[in-house]
């Protein structure tokens, strides 16, 4: 199972009852940074685990990601105790 790095864009709200035009306008989405186990990559949905079970049946912390707010999808490796894209050849 694939450990990815996945950028994407969410949502931005504003907890206040009233703000200006010129804040309206100025609001955009915000870019997220998701770090885990890819579980399923589809047309419609990027899904990724915090957790993985040994037998890889049952996960947890869990994040479905739809596809057309996913940025990049960076595959990574660990080695060294560190996590690295798997094109550093440092790494």
């Amino acid at each position: 199972m694939d450990i990815v790095k996945v950028v994407w864009l969410d949502t931005h709200g504003h907890d206040e009852a009233w703000i200006s035009s010129e804040e309206a306008t100025a609001m955009t989405p915000i870019e997220m940074v998701t770090v885990g186990y890819l579980v399923e990559h589809t047309d419609q949905a990027v899904t990724v685990a915090g957790t993985v079970s040994d037998c890889k049946e049952h996960f947890g912390n869990m994040n479905c990601i739809p596809r057309g707010c996913v940025k990049n999808i960076l595959p990574l490796k660990v080695d060294c105790g560190h996590l690295c894209p798997q094109e550093d050849p440092e790494c």
